[in-house]
């Protein structure tokens, strides 16, 4: 093995966080590669240490293709952009460094859209809803306000609550959805894990949701659903704001939060801590100190298919699956992989 290319572009800068030196804009080690092109974005906030710097290079030789730097945005008063046109409630304008994503159209870091050649789009003109993690892909200890979702933009405060997905961590089959519940975003549902532990949910989102909302159903059941989408159509109306709809397929209590999930054919897997309080240390659990729990649900159903315990709990984000095997990575730096019997 031998080094081909290397990529320095910014003056070596260093800060201190998290108790160590590290460089003011540090590159996460997930690239993305698009059409012949390596995306990547060097920075930790756009409002911070001068921004964050957008590059898109050429794998083999490491050439710059693409390249943008954006800072703030601030105002005439010296404050960041308050995003009042496209939502309701907290929002302000600029981004965090993360996880470049992209679809057929766009490239998204966490909510902020970008065409291919690395220019800029405005929140109001995204119409395809896409995965947004509030918190960003890169933080792996969430918290109650925190979530993970579908949407065109990225809702804070209370309008959260109208939005159809919003778990702590989820996965994507084309119109479908798969995530693990806890709290919910808008703050208007009491959840105590205790009662039922937490919930594994399916539904669908966007057109195809939307189909099936306006479909003329018939059954008590379904008038139901749709006069819930119509109420939720009515907020959406009267904020102002893009919310990308849903209908559930199924819901299912699980007693593990989730850490980690994937989807493998119509096997959903989730990993995470045990939902157990002991006395004298209600953190045990939670904290990791009893392990970890892997899942295995029917992505049609819910229904629960098995359930493995682990030695140690699993690290944020870190189920994949490929070739037959499911790979999982631990918090105490192992790699477990697991294959058909």
């Amino acid at each position: 093995m031998a080094l081909v290319w290397r990529f320095l572009p910014l003056e070596l800068r260093l800060i201190c966080a998290y108790g160590q030196p590290e460089s003011a804009w540090p590159i996460c080690g997930s690239v993305l590669v698009r059409d012949g092109l390596a995306y990547f974005a060097a920075g930790r906030n756009s409002f911070t240490d001068g921004g964050i710097f957008l590059y898109a290079l050429d794998p083999r030789s490491g050439k710059v293709v693409h390249q943008k730097h954006m800072y703030g945005p601030y105002g005439e008063n010296g404050f960041p952009i308050e995003n009042k046109e496209v939502v309701s409630g907290m929002s302000i304008e600029g981004f965090k460094g993360d996880v470049f994503l992209a679809d057929d159209k766009l490239l998204y870091l966490r909510h902020q859209p970008f065409k291919f050649d690395l220019s800029s789009v405005k929140l109001q003109d995204v119409k395809q809803p896409h995965l947004i993690p509030s918190h960003g892909f890169l933080e792996a200890i969430p918290q109650h306000r925190s979530f993970w979702t579908i949407d065109t933009m990225l809702h804070y405060d209370i309008p959260t609550g109208f939005g159809g997905v919003h778990g702590d961590i989820l996965v994507i089959d084309g119109p479908r959805f798969y995530e693990v519940r806890g709290y919910q975003p808008g703050r208007t549902e009491w959840f105590d894990p205790r009662t039922s532990g937490y919930t594994l949910y399916a539904g669908m989102y966007g057109d195809v949701a939307k189909a099936a909302a306006g479909a003329g159903k018939s059954t008590a059941k379904q008038d139901a659903v749709g006069k819930r989408t119509n109420a939720k159509a009515k907020a959406k109306a009267a904020a102002g704001r893009s919310i990308a709809p849903s209908e559930k397929l199924w819901s299912s209590s699980i007693p593990l939060t989730g850490k980690a999930i994937a989807l493998a054919g119509d096997v959903l897997f989730v990993a995470g801590t045990p939902v157990a309080f002991p006395e004298g240390d209600l953190a045990k659990a939670y904290e990791g100190r009893m392990g970890g729990v892997l899942w295995a649900a029917s992505a049609s159903t819910g229904e629960k298919l098995a359930q493995y315990t682990l030695d140690a709990p699993p690290a944020w984000d870190g189920l994949a699956v490929a070739n037959g095997m499911l790979f999982l990575s631990l918090a105490d730096g192992r790699v477990v992989c697991m294959g058909p019997q």
